[in-house]
């Protein structure tokens, strides 16, 4: 008798035999059973689709409780569990890619020198800010010296306003002010008077729970729900009346990591006077691009300050956290101290771009960069010091005055708002070096110090020597643990991505010694490679002695060793000693033969190569 398998061509093995009766009942029995399963599985999928597509037609938002843990997820809306809101992320993420991209190709001066971002556009120097980017939209036109210096206007000659617009955000009085405007195009009154209205309406408490486009987040570091202290105080579109540097925010309870405080939110009235500065914001629509820490969920920023009178245009706006209202005048600027050097391939056509990227109020006040306003500047210390350190060797170039003078402006305001930080003092901690996070803070405040002239700020940790900068606090000598100390690789001078975690740097010991390589991680791509902006702008300007002031120089011992130590040889030794090393680090990059300077970008490089050696002539103010 011939089976049904033999019948049909295939193996004996793939079927039993038929030559027991039994056994075919039980496959029969066997294949019902599949079958219904089948058919209740499909049903199930169904039902689902149809709860999906109820979900999409219902516009509202409404609070949920936390699902069961999702399947880790990676990339845009990494964090959100929703299809529709996980889709709305990457719309957005593309539209900035390809605002990215048109912005580029208008732009001439490629090279082949130029880098293609992560972001697909091709630059020489890519601006690292996000959506805050586009043309310079601000008010500087001319650069204000001694000799076209204008006067400060009398008080009747300002406009008189009942209402205020910036950046998106309206503040109304409960009378008519008069308002007038910073260099920087900020804008001040002469108070006092009282701010009655706030657009978009600062909303606290149960305000945020009821709002239709607004819920609350319980996911990874955003815990809106469970954190001690927030409940019945939650905030959107918050505002802070004289901001003090308590290393935390009143913005948004969305602030990541605990670092919201509701008592800085301020309510309305808001009785101001002479000496007060009001940042207010504007909340960023969830869902953020993640709520890890790596998400913004303050979008925008504006400062509003009150003077006791009327200041000249080329006033620039006292530092937000400064009560004292300390007035700096651009016409006292030492822009002689300004190279004009030739341009290299690898750097800009103009700096519209870079002017756009420190337009803005830098609202660098919440530790970790987790209160830094989305449309105003970048949130992570490696971005933030790659844009300080690029911003200040593109100063030194030979572009026009007006293109230089915009992006000065809004550099130096930069510096004075970090200058109300450190003479607040009350956090002297919160720019430390932890990871990629804390750098790019203390050039600017040097750099503003030496253009104003101020000694205070030109050698900052001079009289605030208690005052953390993540360069001074992740590199040192080695001598310090020890007379004959080393580094495994034999250099006198020490990286440690996480001073208050590891008191004595991983690299005093060789890699197979290592519980964790995080430190020799953080050095190859957040930190060092960002910072040779910033020794060469300092070099430039001769400001190594200013800069060690009440610390050392070790920040630039270093950089000279990144810049000249031998990175293949050295992770070829990491990576036969932690094998586990390769597998953290992106095989491209190990492929490349070279994770070190060839990372850092074509244009810092290029103006290390041609100057670390050759510095041209001192100038003179």
């Amino acid at each position: 008798m011939t089976s049904r398998a033999e019948s049909q061509g295939l193996p004996q093995t793939d079927v039993p035999a038929p030559h027991n009766e039994r056994s075919c009942r039980a496959l029969r029995t066997l294949a019902v059973i599949l079958l219904a399963a089948m058919l209740v599985l499909a049903s199930s999928q169904a039902a689902t689709a149809q709860k999906k597509d109820d979900a999409r037609s219902d516009t509202s938002r409404t609070t949920t409780p936390p699902t069961q843990k999702e399947p880790r997820r990676r990339g845009p809306g990494a964090t959100v569990t929703d299809p529709v809101e996980r889709q709305k992320i990457r719309e957005r993420m593309k539209r900035n890619r390809d605002a990215g991209r048109s912005k580029s190709t208008e732009a001439p001066g490629k090279t082949q020198t130029a880098r293609t971002s992560r972001r697909g556009a091709t630059n020489p120097i890519w601006v690292q800010h996000g959506p805050a980017r586009g043309p310079y939209t601000g008010p500087v036109d001319k650069s204000y010296t001694p000799e076209n210096a204008p006067a400060a206007p009398k008080l009747e000659d300002l406009e008189e306003l009942a209402s205020i617009t910036q950046y998106g955000i309206t503040w109304t009085f409960d009378k008519p002010v008069r308002a007038g405007r910073f260099v920087t195009g900020d804008y001040y009154f002469v108070g006092p008077a009282t701010v009655v209205r706030i657009t978009p309406k600062p909303l606290f408490g149960q305000e945020v729970v009821d709002h239709p486009d607004w819920k609350l987040i319980e996911e990874r570091a955003v815990k809106e729900k469970s954190t001690r202290g927030y409940a019945g105080k939650w905030a959107r579109n918050g505002s802070v009346l004289n901001q003090r540097n308590v290393d935390k925010g009143g913005f948004d309870s969305r602030l990541a990591s605990g670092t919201y405080d509701a008592s800085q939110f301020t309510p309305l009235p808001m009785a101001m006077k002479p000496g007060d500065a009001l940042i207010s914001t504007v909340s960023a629509p969830d869902p953020l691009y993640a709520y890890s820490g790596h998400g913004q969920p303050v979008q925008g920023a504006a400062v509003l300050t009150c003077l006791k009178e009327p200041v000249p245009a080329d006033a620039f706006r006292p530092g937000f956290c400064d009560r004292t209202q300390r007035i700096y005048l651009a016409r006292t600027l030492k822009r002689k101290l300004l190279y004009k050097l030739p341009r290299l391939a690898s750097a800009p056509a103009n700096l519209d771009d870079w002017a756009r990227a420190f337009q803005r109020p830098w609202i660098d006040i919440v530790r970790w960069g987790f209160g830094n306003p989305e449309q105003n500047m970048v949130r992570y210390g490696g971005s933030l010091v790659d844009n300080t350190s690029n911003a200040a060797l593109l100063l030194h170039l030979d572009y026009g005055d007006l293109d230089k003078e915009r992006l000065l402006i809004g550099y130096v305001q930069y510096g004075i708002d970090l200058a109300g930080i450190l003479r607040d003092g009350k956090t002297p901690d919160i720019f430390r070096g932890h990871g990629g996070f804390g750098a790019g803070r203390k050039w600017p405040l040097v750099f503003t110090g030496i253009m104003l002239d101020d000694g205070e700020l030109r050698a900052p940790n001079a009289k605030h020597p208690s005052f953390k900068f993540a360069e001074d606090d992740q590199t040192s000598y080695a001598k310090e643990y020890g007379p004959e100390a080393k580094t495994w690789s034999g250099y006198d001078v020490v990286f440690e991505s996480h001073p208050l975690q590891r008191p004595v740097p991983n690299e005093l010991s060789h890699p197979s010694k290592w519980k964790k390589t995080g430190n020799e991680g953080y050095r190859r791509c957040c930190t060092s490679k960002h910072w040779v902006g910033t020794v060469m702008a300092a070099r430039l300007m001769r400001a190594e002695g200013d800069w060690a002031k009440g610390t050392d120089d070790a920040f630039f011992a270093y950089m000279d060793r990144w810049m000249t130590e031998d990175h293949p040889a050295q992770l070829k030794a990491i990576c036969e000693a932690v094998p586990r090393f390769r597998s953290r680090v992106h095989d491209r990059i190990i492929s490349s033969g070279n994770m070190g300077i060839s990372l850092t970008s074509p244009f810092m490089k290029a103006m290390w190569d041609r100057y670390r050696h050759s510095l041209p002539e001192p100038l003179k103010p």
